[in-house]
């Protein structure tokens, strides 16, 4: 298994080809101070990424500072960002750093960057083009030498082309740029995943727990929404009510053994055949279905997109059922 050391306590940790691809990335991020824009869905490890690119970056013994843009106002965003100056209107000093002026010399990981205000985006884009800001009720400009990588789980192209997201922002932040994958397109990952999180969840002198083959084939099996961090929400729990060393299927919510595919009797220690072989059709529905919203149900780029033949793919949505109707009136709906 290969791993990323990030901290003492926090790796990355992969084999997939894809993942293996950022690891190789962030390795030639070393040499660079460009900004690095990372997307993925919520859940996918994009913070991880984020630290790991600081942690080898000549910045690494300077402040690596997060700010999650989805989780405040705009004014708290703006006041956390830049600061905010107090006793401006009688000349007096005061007020509190940003996280701008805190991160100063090493780097400044934007969360869920597409989700600030278009007002802030001004102010974010000179900050990235000349260094510069202004505390909010401030008029003293301040210099800030930072690295910046954002994330966001948006198409921030689309959100271009809405005008929901300035192009010149885009492109400063795009420098490079990382595509994180699901957990679920990376499923081999999810056995050596599961018991990195078994071992952070006991203590250095606990015996260490054992997660049954059931119990890992229903892991493997379920598509993770929620991603990364769902698996170690659900790991953290079972090691939790598992009363013993063993992990098993009686430990696992409902929702990952996929009631609609895997009995809640009957477990002897083996995931029984035709279980499994639903549980797997069920994944791959809904990775398609996924993956046919992702590109806006345009059928000959998803098959290009998830490395399939178009014929295929074709094949695949007659076979599994998928209702492209509905995909299409969903996505209608959304534009809407």
């Amino acid at each position: 298994m290969h791993r990323l050391a990030i901290t003492e306590d926090e790796s990355l940790i992969g084999t997939h080809p894809k993942m293996l691809e950022i690891f190789e990335m962030i390795r030639h991020l070393s040499n660079t101070d460009a900004n690095v824009l990372i997307q993925g869905e919520p859940g996918s490890g994009k913070s991880c990424i984020a630290k790991a690119i600081h942690r080898v970056s000549p910045r690494s013994y300077n402040p690596f500072v997060k700010i999650s843009c989805a989780v405040l106002s705009e004014s708290a965003l703006d006041s956390e960002l830049f600061g905010h100056e107090s006793g401006a209107s009688t000349g007096s000093r005061g007020g509190h750093e940003g996280r701008l002026e805190i991160a100063d010399g090493g780097t400044i990981f934007l969360d869920e960057v597409g989700e600030v205000s278009p007002q802030l985006q001004v102010k974010l884009l000179r900050v990235l083009q000349d260094g510069e800001f202004e505390r909010t009720d401030g008029d003293h400009t301040l210099k800030a030498d930072v690295r910046v990588i954002a994330a966001t789980h948006r198409d921030l192209r689309r959100e271009v082309a809405r005008g929901k997201f300035r192009e010149d922002l885009f492109y400063r932040l795009n420098v490079i740029s990382l595509a994180l994958p699901p957990l679920r397109e990376r499923a081999s990952d999810i056995p050596e995943l599961a018991h990195c999180f078994v071992a952070r969840c006991q203590g250095p002198n606990e015996s260490p727990k054992n997660i049954t083959k059931a119990a890992l084939s229903a892991l493997v099996a379920y598509p993770w929404p929620g991603n990364v961090r769902e698996l170690e929400n659900v790991i953290t729990r079972a090691v939790a009510l598992a009363p013993g060393n063993t992990i098993d299927m009686a430990h696992l919510p409902k929702e990952v053994m996929r009631e609609e595919s895997l009995s809640d009797s009957s477990w002897d220690g083996m995931v029984p055949i035709q279980h499994l072989r639903e549980a797997r059709r069920n994944f791959e529905r809904h990775f398609i279905e996924e993956a046919l919203r992702r590109y806006s149900a345009n059928i000959s780029r998803t098959a290009r997109e998830i490395h399939i033949a178009r014929r295929n793919l074709q094949e695949k949505i007659r076979q599994l059922g998928i209702d492209m109707e509905r995909i299409r009136d969903e996505l209608s709906r959304v534009k809407k």
